[in-house]
């Protein structure tokens, strides 16, 4: 007899039966349905990366550059196929994304070659497909260091007794540290550190993820309402928390969770929610993000409601017109001579912010300054992973990171000025040991990732845990050697604690007289 997830009986039969379906469901096989849709997503992936290649023949492209795109974009579409797949499996196909796909994408779309904007496109892409079967290789390594195993914490977090408990809470936590960090977060302005602050709420970012992820897998256990309700509720406030922080991240992270919800957890989207996620995103890319940019400049100056009734002011100026914001953003970037030029973008005369999912460019970047200015060595690198994982009570910490050093030396960027752009693991490694650290660094630094990652959040398909650090981890695919360590022994460990915590805080039952809630 199937058992109803929030079916009221005592709680230690409920728990003993539930835990006992959860292992069960975790070592089947994935659903017919819900493998056929990853197969066919993985496909139409693979399929239009050649569709794409061929394309790039039509407009002089250098073959070598083609070639390495598309195969990139194979390899990682191979990897989504995985039956099973844990976090380093979806790692290497974003990265795939990142190394290759985007840029075929792009370039076709702009009616751009590949190797346009680039100094040294054979010496970049010979360099850019080492890093990425470097990496791949430690991912593969990972998942047989891992094997089966992995962490017993993800299914006590999917008791529903825990989940509904959580639920409010979270969401409540989670606003507010994200609200919180961006009020008190040291500032930089204009490149610069214009003041101190405390960062430390931002350490507890991934609270508001783990509620979405909770959320999302309540409403597919139980299709209500209530749930699908409340997801809508939870779109709208994201979309005003990215307004408050200025910052596009809170809507992608969702974004990127509804996605692979959908397909971890089966859940059947009805077309009328469909259609709000497309009003949403619609908004969010039309008229929200480019006047996130237009406001970046002076949005710290001002209070939660100017900032919200500002970017209403600006898009009304505008004429609520997509194309009038689209020019003014064009325009704004424009500014950022050191980004805006033949050699600073991918994608120039193109003025959109786009360049950051095309890891080829820093590549490119790091390797035609490599002769006259030589590498960096692993020193400055080690110090930035010192002052990210020990607290500040212990050790001096500078505004700058692992990007804006690479990107002064190579000039990237001007010189001491904080802006922290994209420069990739592989282009880092470059910068730290030249082809040396393209192949040794990933086994030293990103290995030990994947193994944390792989075991404690476990699988993606089915599971809260699996499905939630693929979003606090989504944007590793973009960091620099001296960010991924911090994740295994200071980020890594906060989650896993704070989660602990919690499970102690909220499963137990709630009982008003007879009633169990």
């Amino acid at each position: 007899m199937p058992i109803a997830p929030f079916s009221r009986m005592k709680t230690s039969k409920r728990h003993r039966q539930i835990m006992a379906l959860i292992n069960q469901f975790a070592g089947r096989p994935a659903p017919l349905a819900s493998t056929r849709w990853k197969n066919t997503f993985a496909q139409l992936y693979a399929i239009s990366a050649i569709l794409l290649g061929i394309i790039h023949l039509t407009t002089g492209s250098m073959l070598i550059l083609i070639f390495v795109f598309t195969v990139i974009s194979l390899i990682g579409a191979g990897f989504l196929m995985k039956g099973n797949p844990r976090y380093s499996d979806f790692f290497i196909f974003l990265l795939s994304a990142y190394s290759g796909y985007a840029a075929l994408l792009m370039k076709a779309i702009l009616a751009q070659p590949l190797q346009q904007n680039l100094m040294v496109p054979v010496q970049s892409a010979a360099y850019l497909f080492i890093g990425f079967c470097s990496i791949t290789s430690c991912a593969i390594a990972a998942d047989l260091i891992v094997g089966s195993r992995q962490s017993p914490i993800g299914a006590r977090i999917e008791t529903p007794v825990f989940m509904r408990n959580a639920l409010i809470p979270l969401f409540i936590m989670g606003f507010a540290t994200r609200i919180l960090h961006v009020l008190f977060n040291p500032s930089i302005k204009d490149g610069a550190d214009i003041g101190s602050g405390f960062g430390g709420f931002g350490t507890f970012e991934f609270i508001l993820s783990l509620a979405c992820v909770i959320l999302l897998r309540l409403y597919s256990l139980r299709r209500t309402s209530p749930y699908g309700a409340t997801i809508i509720i939870v779109m709208v406030a994201i979309a005003i928390l990215s307004v408050i922080t200025n910052t596009k991240k809170n809507i992608l992270d969702f974004a990127l969770l509804g996605v692979v919800s959908v397909y971890a957890f089966d859940i059947k989207v009805k077309p009328r929610v469909l259609t709000l996620f497309g009003l949403l995103m619609a908004t969010v890319i039309l008229f929200i993000s480019p006047a996130i940019h237009l406001m970046r400049t002076g949005f710290r100056d001002m209070t939660v409601m100017e900032r919200i009734t500002g970017m209403y002011t600006l898009i009304e100026q505008h004429g609520f017109s997509p194309a009038a914001l689209s020019v003014a953003e064009g325009a704004f970037m424009k500014n950022f001579t050191y980004s805006y030029n033949e050699y600073g973008s991918y994608i120039y005369p193109d003025a959109q912010n786009i360049d950051r999912f095309s890891l080829i460019l820093p590549i490119d970047q790091v390797a035609r300054g490599l002769d006259s200015m030589g590498t960096m060595g692993v020193s400055p690198f080690f110090e930035e992973i010192g002052e990210s994982v020990m607290p500040s009570v212990l050790i001096d910490k500078d505004p700058e990171t692992g990007p804006d050093l690479i990107a002064w030396k190579y000039s990237i960027r001007a010189n001491t000025s904080i802006a922290r752009p994209v420069i990739g693991f592989t282009a880092s490694s470059l910068a730290a040991q030249g082809l040396l650290g393209v192949i040794c660094l990933p086994w030293l630094l990103l290995l030990p990732f994947f193994v944390f990652s792989n075991y404690f959040f476990g699988n993606i398909k089915g599971r809260v845990f699996g499905v939630f650090v693929v979003a606090i981890a989504f944007q590793m695919v973009e960091k620099e050697i001296d960010q991924v360590i911090p994740f295994v022994f200071r980020t890594g460990p906060v989650i896993i604690l704070t989660v602990l915590i919690f499970l102690r805080m909220f499963s137990r039952q709630i009982r008003i007289g007879k009633f169990a809630l």
